[in-house]
């Protein structure tokens, strides 16, 4: 009894799946870092790196550790946040952040002479298949702001490879 429309074939119908998944969370997971290390320009050093979700700002991810300090544990290593734009393929890690305290505060920043504490580190990442690499554009290290005392550590464009 349909009325106002022509029906077509009765015994078919097409469907149309869209793709629901927010493109930040290929960004979340685990990941392999490494670097040169800015101290001799030959070491290369690696560590584990976890990026998660930020549960109040959608364009946000945490990364622990962005990378490690001088004789502390990943665990002693506070997070850093960083803004994504997913259309630009572009992570922006502010500069000045706080990843460890304790008659210290340790931030990170920007390899310059004096260290970049403002400002951002650029990363870009690239999604192929389920392969996702972030690669960092700036070098960037970790220094005491209390006793001004710079660098605890410092790598030349870190390259996190999503395991």
């Amino acid at each position: 009894n349909v009325k106002g429309c022509n029906l077509g074939a009765n015994k078919s119908f097409a469907v149309t799946i869209s793709d629901d998944e927010d493109p930040m969370n290929m960004l979340v997971g685990s990941y392999s870092a490494s670097a040169v290390s800015a101290f001799d320009e030959v070491t290369v050093d690696t560590w584990d790196v976890t990026i998660t979700r930020d549960d109040e700002h959608d364009d946000r991810l945490w990364i622990h550790p962005l990378c490690l300090i001088g004789g502390l544990g990943a665990s002693s290593i506070y997070p850093v946040y960083c803004v994504v734009d997913v259309n630009a393929g572009t992570i922006q890690v502010p500069n000045g952040q706080t990843m460890f305290e304790s008659g210290y505060n340790m931030v990170n920043a920007g390899l310059a002479n004096p260290p970049a504490t403002s400002g951002v580190t650029l990363a870009l990442f690239t999604v192929t298949g389920t392969e996702v690499v972030i690669e960092f554009q700036d070098d960037f290290g970790v220094g005491d702001t209390v006793s001004n005392a710079w660098w605890y550590a410092a790598y030349y464009t870190p390259t996190y490879t999503k395991k």
